[in-house]
């Protein structure tokens, strides 16, 4: 007969073996088609034409809102739209007959601003993570292990952030801090039509939101050269959902909650007046890994750099702008992304029009380079 605390020791190891075993923690349909999708990771979005231009050098510059609070522009409001093209050549070299979506047209961010007695005041929004995809190929031939199908995929990933900052002076330095709040959604297809018992329809989507924090300062005023640094208490959140699949060979559902880590993420931002009419700008950032815990994935940490130039004479409208850079993140499908940006914009009397072109080079294991392209116009009003 087994002794009390045997049984005891029996019962903790089994619930550790349960516990730590695969199938309690894994993607769930259809996330778990390998290759396919982009998931967990999403590269950083621009807020406006102006940061897009540079290749976001002047991220956390504090010229804007969206990653220093301590940015305090001018009375007037801002609104920016996004045209988004990701191009999955990856897809494209395995698969035959391949076809996907040209773009969408979405929302990049906005802010307004309102001083008064010398504290910046911004009401701000941001997608700091958007991705979307709808592409359809031909797998598969016959005689082959893998039976012929049409599959189709859709991808909708994305976050949403919206805050409230406020800053102050002191000298040549300027304070911020803001309260944010951010939402996390995400919708997975995927789509077969063949012979396969497997065949069908399998869909999952997931969403979740929570408060977090920013802080920043900026220095300017120091000669030709302006500093900004900021730091982000990005939240965990806790995303709940669905999946469902309706296959040939039956009909099947559950639901899902899935905890997604806090992480902090910052950076250094700086501008240079190599001369009156050219301004070199440089970024340096990164973030901590976060873990989805009940999908049993964790992205690493992350790390950029980016330089870009802003060309203006002050007696003309017009500025030039161009960027590059690199991204980088572990644990994740797309590990590593090249950008190159270049943008455009024209001030007249209360009204300033930006428009930038970003580029990012994704690249996978072994595969052919996709790309990310974003096209942000801004549209700037003081009042």
């Amino acid at each position: 007969m087994k002794s009390p605390v045997r049984r005891i020791l029996l019962l903790v190891l089994g619930a550790a073996l349960l516990v730590g075993a695969p199938a309690g923690a894994q993607l769930p349909t259809p996330l778990d088609h390998a290759g396919l999708f982009g998931f967990p990771a999403c590269v950083p979005s621009p807020g406006s034409a102006a940061s897009a231009g540079v290749g976001l050098a002047d991220r956390w510059l504090g010229d804007e809102p969206f990653d220093n609070p301590a940015a305090s522009p001018a009375r007037g409001v801002s609104l920016s739209p996004l045209l988004l093209r990701v191009s999955r050549q990856d897809l494209r070299s395995n698969y035959r007959n391949y076809d996907e979506t040209a773009a969408f047209l979405d929302g990049a961010g906005g802010w307004i601003s309102v001083p008064l007695r010398g504290v910046g005041i911004v009401l701000y929004g941001q997608h700091p993570a958007l991705r979307r995809e709808e592409n359809a190929f031909t797998r598969g031939q016959l005689g082959s292990p893998v039976p012929p199908g049409t599959v189709t995929t859709s991808t909708t990933s994305r976050e949403a952030r919206a805050g409230f900052a406020l800053s102050a002076a002191r000298g040549a330095l300027r304070f911020g801090a803001a309260g944010e709040w951010t939402r996390r959604s995400d919708a997975y297809d995927y789509q077969e039509t063949s012979g396969d018992p497997a065949a069908g329809n399998r869909h999952a989507d997931f969403g979740g939101d929570a408060a977090g924090f920013a802080a920043g300062v900026r220095l300017a005023g120091a000669g030709r050269v302006a500093l900004g640094a900021a730091v982000r208490y990005a939240p965990a959140l806790t995303l709940t959902g669905g999946w469902h699949s309706e296959l040939l060979t039956g009909d099947s559902a559950a639901a899902v909650s899935v905890g997604r880590g806090v992480a902090w993420e910052g950076g250094f931002s700086a501008r240079v007046a190599v001369t009156p009419e050219f301004h070199a700008l440089a970024a340096l950032g990164g973030r901590g890994s976060r873990s989805w815990d009940a999908f049993g994935v964790r992205p690493g940490a992350g790390a950029e750099w980016r330089v870009g130039g802003e060309f203006h004479d002050a007696r003309d409208p017009w500025t030039v702008r161009f960027g590059l850079g690199l991204e980088t993140q572990s644990g994740v499908p797309e590990p590593r992304a090249g950008v190159v940006a270049l943008g455009f914009g024209w001030k007249m009397e209360s009204l300033t029009l930006d428009l930038a072109a970003l580029r990012r080079s994704l690249q996978r294991a072994g595969e052919p380079t996709s790309y990310d392209d974003r096209v942000l116009a801004s549209a700037t009003v003081a009042f």
